[in-house]
């Protein structure tokens, strides 16, 4: 004997049928040991770094979250150098990045229980996100993306003189229209990647940059300089604010 079944009782048993195939499906998910998912307490954090550590993960990704306009790459470049996508997770290189991006102006210092972390059992990876606070709001005119402290920088400035460091990179941040070949004719002479840093060139390249009317003049204060010691090499940021186009007129 033939049944006939109402379209619209047919609709509501396919309906509970495909509900009860993703309710199963998520179950598994929940019960298969390579499942994922971002730790949310900090139980959780330590017991998966303990595990990454103890059996010799591999990073696979590193992100930030809740930056609006200071730059992934700019965060990366803090990290500790054995810290990044495929080397072997270690806690103390953990804690050595969070350490050197707390000392960046641009956020709010960083601590572990900004850290969150997931394991991949199966491949033996582990995926870590840094949550992070971007401390200004580029809404006043005086505000720039970056900077550095002038008790951080001397330093900086006396070991890259004393020791001939050589320019690798020379950046901008936070220019929204004007290109970077703008702000390069204003450079001073021997202030290019590949010359020797001198402190003159710097403070020169700082003065003939800030006359420029398409930003916000600008200090030594709003100079980044970040030293890689082992092979005496500079990177140089400036941290400059782009004038409204209706200012410069």
């Amino acid at each position: 004997m033939k049944i006939r079944i109402n379209h619209r009782i047919r609709a509501v048993i396919f309906l509970a049928l495909v509900n009860l195939g993703a309710f199963a499906i998520a179950i598994t998910a929940q019960s298969d040991p390579n499942y994922t998912e971002w730790s949310k307490t900090k139980e959780e954090r330590e017991q998966r770094m303990l595990v990454a550590e103890r059996e010799s993960y591999v990073i696979r990704h590193i992100n930030f979250n809740g930056n609006m306009w200071v730059r992934d790459r700019d965060m990366r470049r803090r990290l500790d150098r054995h810290f990044s996508q495929g080397d072997i997770f270690q806690r103390k290189l953990l804690e050595n990045s969070i350490r050197n991006l707390s000392k960046m102006h641009a956020i709010f210092p960083v601590t572990m229980n900004d850290v969150v972390v997931r394991l991949d059992s199966k491949d033996k990876n582990i995926e870590l996100t840094f949550n992070v606070r971007e401390r200004q709001s580029l809404s006043q005119p005086n505000d720039h993306a970056c900077g550095q402290a002038k008790t951080e920088q001397d330093p900086l400035v006396v070991v890259a003189a004393r020791d001939q460091y050589i320019y690798r990179r020379i950046e901008i941040v936070g220019n929204t229209y004007t290109r970077y070949r703008e702000f390069r004719r204003r450079f001073a002479n021997f202030f290019n990647e590949g010359d020797i840093f001198t402190k003159k060139a710097l403070e020169d390249s700082v003065r003939r940059v800030s006359k420029m009317k398409a930003i916000y003049p600008i200090r030594m204060e709003n100079i980044e300089i970040r030293l890689d010691r082992e092979n005496k090499v500079v990177d140089i940021v400036f941290c400059v604010k782009q004038r409204p186009k209706k200012d410069q007129l």
